[in-house]
């Protein structure tokens, strides 16, 4: 006759195995419902964590907060006029970080900028869409102030960057709210750049772009004049 049942006295302390568990779905997690019966939590995606969903309720996997989730990487290598990132810039995140690093130009002189793609399509060029305030201390004690009630782009760093091999910028910037579509959108950020042997400029910037009514769907980073010779780009949405 077979067993269909087993009492609990039957059944000794540490002997059932894992290969006497019924199977399950590859990550799943067993936890117990409202009802306090057995119950598999289901696997999250990667990068997400278990987190409790309180008293009454199997954990969940889910994002974590506060951590920033890559969207993008461009790593230019040879002469470009510009990059963007023109995909992955939406509503799913409040915030944006946008970070370069050894950023260098392949003309003499030039300043490193930023301007943003609207939801009509393409970069806004227009001559009063950025308004833009920033402060810069070199290293030599030098004050270097710059502020642009109506600009056709953002300025990152206010001095000069060479094209000499120890010439180089890098930064980063939240841009917030990118989405929104009833207010000006802001952003804030720090640089620091050097100029040769001879001089290195670190400061911050902030700014607004004027379209109250417009989203923003992608970033474009440029020199004032020539290309981008080299520089890692990246980006992230904030949790």
């Amino acid at each position: 006759m077979a067993i269909d049942k087993i009492t609990t006295p039957a059944v000794t302390d540490d002997s059932v195995t894992l290969a006497k568990m019924a199977p399950g779905t590859d990550g799943n997690i067993i936890s117990y419902d409202a009802s306090g019966n057995p119950v598999a939590v289901a696997t999250g995606t990667d990068g997400q964590v278990l987190t409790s969903t309180g008293a009454g309720s199997p954990p969940a996997f889910e994002d974590a907060g506060g951590t920033y989730v890559l969207l993008g990487t461009t790593n230019v290598t040879s002469a470009a006029s510009s990059t963007s990132f023109t995909s992955n810039i939406n509503s799913t995140y409040k915030n944006y970080l946008f970070t370069y690093t050894d950023v260098r130009p392949s003309s003499d002189d030039v300043t490193f900028n930023t301007r943003f793609y609207s939801s009509i399509g393409s970069p806004d060029t227009g001559g009063s869409q950025y308004r833009y305030v920033n402060e810069y201390i070199r290293d030599n004690g030098d004050e270097v102030k710059a502020v642009s009630t109506g600009s056709s782009l953002i300025r990152l760093t206010d001095m000069s960057v060479g094209n000499a091999s120890s010439e180089l910028c890098s930064g980063q910037f939240i841009l917030h709210n990118p989405a929104g579509t009833n207010g000006r959108k802001l952003m804030n950020g720090t640089a620091v750049a050097m100029q040769g042997d001879e001089a290195v400029m670190a400061g911050y910037f902030g700014a607004a772009y004027t379209e109250t009514s417009v989203a923003i769907t992608g970033v474009q980073f440029l020199f004032s004049s020539g290309n981008i010779a080299k520089g890692i780009f990246k980006f992230y949405g904030i949790n």
